[in-house]
């Protein structure tokens, strides 16, 4: 069980790094098309016509792989509403269930993600103005984000199990909000 773990934490850190790279790489190329659309626009008075759906489909793309990288270093906002009211048995329980929920809805957005960006593919759907710019190459980042996002939380299911079954293993994580309480009192 501690291997397993050693590798889900290997796993993590290489999403950490490889989600930081393409959202670096993604924001690059949102600025360049940007910046490339507005000079066509105001200095040429030229605009190309679908760059604004190309960077729609880039910013989703940020969004998503960046909430891997967020979520696997622990960044992301939580509401801890209820927690401090639960004791700590029913607080794991209730985080397992979310984290099922969330790894399910993720999952199921990824299959459909997919699917969207194969009919793309197959029908060859292309930005007109650009003959040689496909549009599921843009839209790819919606899937690969969503993915991305899948694994990370199934990792986090299968930690929050083991959490439950041996407790000592994995030490749960204080919450940030109930933290603060502890630190201030």
């Amino acid at each position: 069980m501690v291997r397993l773990l050693q590798i889900m934490a290997v796993i993590d850190d290489k999403i950490a790094i490889v989600s930081k790279a393409i959202v670096s790489l993604l924001v690059l190329g949102l600025i360049g098309l940007v910046t490339y659309s507005v000079i066509l626009r105001y200095v040429f008075d030229n605009a190309p016509p679908h760059t604004d759906q190309i960077a729609t489909f880039l910013v989703v793309g940020i969004v998503f792989i960046g909430a891997s990288a967020t979520f696997v270093m622990k960044a992301q906002i939580r509401v801890l509403v209820f927690d401090r009211f639960m004791p700590e048995r029913m607080r794991q329980f209730v985080r397992l269930f979310t984290l099922l929920l969330a790894a399910g809805i993720v999952g199921l957005l990824c299959y459909e993600a997919w699917t969207e960006m194969f009919f793309l593919k197959d029908i060859g759907m292309q930005v007109q103005m650009w003959r040689g710019v496909k549009l599921w190459w843009p839209f790819m980042s919606l899937p690969v984000g969503l993915c991305l996002l899948a694994l990370v939380f199934l990792l986090e299911v299968i930690r929050q199990v083991f959490r439950l079954i041996n407790p000592e293993l994995i030490p749960s994580q204080p919450d940030g909000d109930l933290q603060m309480e502890k630190d201030i009192d």
